[in-house]
Formats: C-alpha cells, structure tokens, sequence
C-alpha cells in the first residue's frame, strides 16, 4: 500500500531579495495617510498565496490581476482569484494540521450523517433522519442507526432557520419520534451524544454478501477515499473473492471523493486483470505544469473480482473521486448506476502549504488547496458541466424510503436502494421509479428535503504529486 502522502510545498523566502525588494519599496512609496500599511506577516501570505496560484492554479491564466500588496486579507484576497462559476471547489485554511487530520478521516465529529427534510408542506419545522454512523462513533455507541428520526435538539423543535446552529452543536440531546398518519409521535428515550476530538472514521460504512436470485452479491457502502484505509478495502474484496461473488453493488451514496491513489486502488480491484497499465484516468495541468500531463493506470493487484458489470449507487453527493471510479471504468465494463445525478466535480487538487517538510520549520500555518488538473477518461466524453446521470433514477429520500424498508440498515437486502437493485438483477426494472415513488403511499407529506450540512472540504479529489514534483 502507499504510504500517507501529504503535499508539502517548500516555501523559500530568502533574506536577500527581501531586502532588496524592501529596498524598491521605498522608492515607491505609497502615501500613508491614504493607505493603512499591511503588516508583513499578512504579506508574507498573499505572497505565498500569489506565487503558488500564479504557478499551480488550473485556470491561472484567467485570475485577474491583483497586487497582493494591496490585499489586507489572504482569505479574501484567495477567493478574488478564482474562476468564476468554473471553479466552485478551491479553498484556503489558516489550521493546516486540521486539513491534513481531515483527509485522513481525523475530525471532531459525534460520528453520524444525517438528512433534513421539512416535516410537511407549509411549515418550517424540520425533521432529521440518520442516513449511517460510523463504526465506534459516539452515535453508534449511544444506539443510532439509520433511518432514526429526530426532531429536537436540546429541547428545541428543529426549524429552517435553526437547523444548521443546532445541528453543529458538540453536545446534544436528541428527542426522537416517528411520523404517524401526518402526526409526529415521540418515542423514549432522548438520546445523549457528545462529539469527541480526533475522532478517526472508518470509510468502509458497510459490507454484506447478499444471496438472490442464485448469485452471490457483494456490497460495500464506501464513505471517502481515505489512503489509510487501502488495505481494508484489498482485504474486504479479498474476502469477495473468496466468496466467489457474481456481482458488486458499489455504494458511494455518501461518498465526497477523497485520495486519487484510493479511487486507482478500488478500480483496479473490481475490473479484470486484463486492465493492469490500462489507462484509467488522464490528469491535465496548466501550462506551467504541462509536464505532469499523464495517464494513471489502472494497478496490478493480486487478485480481481473481474467483473464485466458493476452496480454504482448514487446521490448529489457522490463527488469527485468517487465520480473518478465510475467514468474512469466506464470504457471497460458496464456500468449500471442506480440513484441520482452525481456532484459534478471531475477536477483535482493539491495541498500547499508554507512547510520545509517540517511543520516547526512554517512561518504560519496557512495552506491552500488550488484546483490544478482535469480529469478525464480515454473516452474523453465527461461532460464538465453536469454530474453523472443514472440508468435508473432513484431519489434517496429518507423521509418515504424509510417506511419502505422499515428501517433496513446499510448491507441489508431490504434496504430500498440494495432491494431496487436485486430487482434490475432479477426483472430489468427497479421496483419503483423515483416518479412512482414520489406519488406513492410511501410519502405521508410533501417533505422537501433542505440543503445538506457539507464539510467545506467535500468533494475532493487529491492528486498523488509531492512537493518535490514542483
């Protein structure tokens, strides 16, 4: 397995030209009555800021043109940079140790992911349902499961203006119900948790081996590209061979992308050993970077399950390097999505950060995480303005398919997307399209479902380049 890679970009600032452009500086004096004087901590940023940009930025040659000697704040004076509607996913942090913690599955977290809805048409309260916990987590701990509904947090009615502060809260109380004939009826006990530092979550959400209609089936929920974590996807899919599977539902609902290297990992193990140097994706970089133009080839591995077909479960929120496994295996096998339209985001991206491969070497702790290549794969038939479309359209929607399953967890046959999928196995069709679903039974009210609580950091996509290739 690769080992952990951080992107640590050397930033050398020599006492010298300091100097000297020090020096020029006072030649070009700007009226300090008019202009208050930027401290040079603050410059010492934006510089960094604008020489990486300048150098690494995948759209540098449409950034406007801004002295970042003018600029009093780096945040802002980042964001001025970026393309505008392309580029929606390049992000700053002044906490690199919480990046880096990030993207290694290391956060302060209670450990769940949840979907709000409102709770009926004309009313602003909303109601939230558990879509996973993670293994080990405060939530899994005090009794979470999917498909749990709450409706007060700290003894307040969640509403569409409270939801997010609450939401966030570290330490809450959950009042748990369950939607009767329109009506919400509590249920007991209220649930305690609290969210823990450096909680570590385990990518894999779920792994089941289903038996229907005479196959063996595999399944795995796979929550972000963490590169810790290889070995337990090569284990997980070791055991499916060993089982013998016939076919492999892949969910990636919930999955916001993460390590490039990862994505290459779980593709490889899927498709035949036949693909071994086979192209799976091709990066593109500006024109500085040209040079880093290549395609990154599918892995030798010691075992494939060899698939000729694969099952890819999909929402909005399946990003970026999850994205990446399906259009990068789409020219080799069938690919059959099952879900909604994918994020959209087929763009990658690096750390850099003020760092001499040691952190007590930084200046300050600031690093960005500049879009840097495309994506593409040997088709070349990604279209960059919309998110992947699925061959049956189903909504993942908590608050109908909950009462459809009676609250099947993640790996179970019952679950309405795994349950969908056996049927397209067995008939060539879903058992319900999402139009069916929507004017189902199933629906006890026009819930709509609010806008997802998303990490800033979703939807990554992170190039396996070191600082040395710069």
């Amino acid at each position: 397995m690769k080992a952990t890679k951080y992107i640590k970009i050397i930033f050398l600032f020599a006492t010298g030209i300091f100097l000297i452009l020090s020096s020029c500086k006072k030649d070009d004096e700007i009226n300090p009555g008019n202009i208050e004087e930027i401290p040079s901590g603050i410059l010492n940023i934006n510089q960094f800021i604008s020489y990486y940009m300048n150098l690494a930025y995948f759209w540098n040659k449409e950034m406007p043109d801004i002295d970042y000697k003018t600029e009093p704040d780096p945040e802002k004076y980042f964001y001025k940079l970026l393309k505008e509607p392309d580029d929606r996913w390049s992000f700053i942090t002044d906490n690199i140790t919480e990046l880096e913690n990030y993207l290694q599955g290391i956060a302060k977290s209670k450990g769940y992911s949840i979907a709000p809805y409102y709770f009926k048409e004309g009313s602003n309260q909303v109601v939230a349902f558990v879509q996973f916990v993670y293994r080990d987590s405060p939530a899994e701990q005090a009794g979470l499961k999917r498909g749990d509904m709450f409706y007060k947090i700290n003894g307040q009615t969640i509403t569409d203006i409270n939801y997010q502060q609450l939401l966030s809260l570290d330490d809450v109380t959950l009042t748990m119900g369950q939607i009767i004939d329109g009506d919400i009826v509590k249920l007991d006990p209220e649930v305690n948790i609290s969210a823990v530092e450096n909680f570590s979550s385990h990518p894999i959400l779920s792994t089941s081996i289903i038996e229907a209609s005479g196959l063996k089936i595999g399944y795995l929920a796979y929550g972000s590209f963490i590169n810790n974590f290889d070995t337990a996807i090569v284990n997980t899919f070791s055991r499916f061979h060993e089982a013998g599977v016939d076919e492999l539902i892949l969910d990636l609902r919930y999955n916001g992308g993460g390590h490039v290297g990862s994505a290459v990992t779980l593709a490889s193990l899927i498709g035949s050993a036949d693909l071994a140097d086979e192209t799976f994706i091709f990066e593109r970089w500006n024109s500085n970077l040209s040079s880093f133009n290549d395609a990154v080839k599918f892995e030798e591995q010691g075992f494939n399950l060899g698939l000729n077909r694969l099952f890819v479960l999909t929402t909005d929120r399946t990003a970026s390097a999850s994205e990446m496994v399906i259009y990068g295996l789409e020219p080799y096998i069938d690919i059959i999505q099952v879900g909604e339209n994918t994020y959209g985001k087929y763009y990658g991206s690096v750390i850099i950060s003020d760092n001499n491969q040691n952190p007590h070497m930084r200046r300050h702790n600031w690093a960005i995480q500049p879009i840097v290549f495309r994506a593409e794969n040997i088709k070349n038939n990604i279209n960059y303005q919309q998110g992947l479309p699925p061959t049956f359209t189903i909504d993942d929607d908590m608050y109908a398919v909950h009462l459809f399953d009676e609250g099947a967890q993640l790996g179970e046959k019952e679950e309405f997307f795994i349950a969908n999928v056996l049927s397209i196995i067995e008939t060539g069709s879903p058992i319900l399209s999402d139009a069916e679903l929507k004017r189902s039974s199933l629906r006890s009210s026009k819930a709509v479902k609010l806008k997802d609580i998303l990490s800033t950091y979703h939807g990554l996509m992170i190039s396996e380049r070191t600082s040395g290739d710069f």
